[in-house]
Order: structure tokens, then sequence, then C-alpha cells
């Protein structure tokens, strides 16, 4: 089999480089070549951009308090290529063709993180065939073979707990989005006029912590 191992970031692809022989090469009867991200590669679209064109001056208003709560069914939840990220990403798709598999061997993070990210791309490029996963404590060469012999077939996505809870995280924290424009819509009818005001799910939460208030997301 040919995999195409796909690495988060330069550091672990040149890790893996190391730990295997090279960037391609042969381990356990599959031949393989490794590529890289730069962390993510797609971001969601702007909101008036995910929603049917009936709903497009709702999502674009930032100054009308009838507009919210959103209702994310709204949303199609499109990504687009992230600034400064299209050569990466034709890299990769370029890579990967002629392989049997992409091995995602992205970082191993509690939240999913690095699940989504190795998903995102794999969705993004148009992948039709085997995906496998692989998890490794670090990137010494011992846990790197290890994870290789022990990858996961992960190719239906959505039997994956990883990927679903960090999309589910991932639409939540794009949804917060709102309680900013909420916010700055009911400081400036206050009276005051604030350029932006940021809030969110960590935010909040940081407020909340300090001033002992109930948090806002």
């Amino acid at each position: 089999m040919k995999l195409l191992i796909l690495n988060e970031k330069a550091s672990a692809a040149k890790n893996f480089a190391t730990a295997l022989g090279g960037i391609s090469g042969f381990f356990d009867n599959d031949s393989y070549d490794i590529v890289h991200a730069h962390g993510h590669l797609l971001q969601f679209k702007e909101p008036q951009e995910m929603v049917s064109a009936d709903k497009v001056d709702k999502y674009s208003d930032w100054t009308d308090l009838s507009y919210y709560p959103w209702n994310l069914l709204d949303f199609s939840w499109e990504k687009e290529i992230s600034p400064g990220s299209k050569q990466a990403l034709d890299t990769i798709s370029n890579a990967a063709a002629g392989h049997d598999a992409i091995v995602i061997a992205t970082d191993d993070d509690p939240s999913g993180e690095g699940d989504l990210l190795g998903w995102e791309i794999v969705n993004a490029i148009g992948w039709q065939k085997a995906v496998y996963r692989i998890r490794f404590a670090d990137e010494t060469p011992r846990n790197i073979k290890s994870a290789l012999l022990n990858k996961v077939d992960v190719t239906d996505q959505y039997k994956q707990g990883e990927f679903l809870e960090a999309t589910g995280r991932e639409r939540f924290d794009y949804a917060s989005m709102q309680l900013s424009r909420i916010a700055l819509i009911i400081a400036r009818q206050a009276g005051f006029n604030p350029r932006s005001l940021r809030l969110g799910r960590l935010k909040s939460t940081i407020i909340e912590r300090y001033t002992g208030k109930p948090k806002a997301g």
C-alpha cells in the first residue's frame, strides 16, 4: 500500500523523516511519502456567505438585535482556504495523487483538534480513498514507528468520535461570534463607542472568573 503521511507542521514532518529514514521510503511493507500543513489551512466562510439568499441581509447586519440569536441550522458550514494557505493545500493535493491512503498524523489533542485539522484537509482535496489515524505520545522514532504499526482505519469520519467532538466545538466557537456583535450593539445603545468588543467561549470564562459575574457565553 502507498501511504501519504500528513503531519500538522514542518517540524513534525522532519521528525517523521528522521524516524523512518527519509521523506519518502518504505516501512512495514508499505511505501510512504510525508507531507505537512502549517496548522489549519481552512476556515469557515463569513456568516452571510453560508446562508440562503433570503437570509444574507440578516447575517450581514451588525446593528439589529432582533436578528439574534442566530439559528445555526441556517448555516451550510462551508469552509474556504485560509489566507496564505493555498500553496500548502495544493502541495498536499498534488502529493496525494497515486496514493492508496492518507494517514492523519497530526497532533493528538484532547479536544480532537488534530483530527479536525487533518480531516478538513482530506475533505478539501476531495479525497475518496482510505484514511487512517495514528496517535503518538511524542515524536521519538520509537513512538512514531509504533503508531504506524497500529494505525486505525477512520475512513468514515462520521463514526470517529474525536472528529465529531472537534467539529461541535469548532461550530460552537464560531457561533460565539454573535456575542461580540450583541455586546457592541448594547454598548453603543448605552452611549459608548467602542471600535469592537470581543466575547466568546474562552474570554467570557476569563471575565467571569475575574469579575465574579455570570459569563456571557
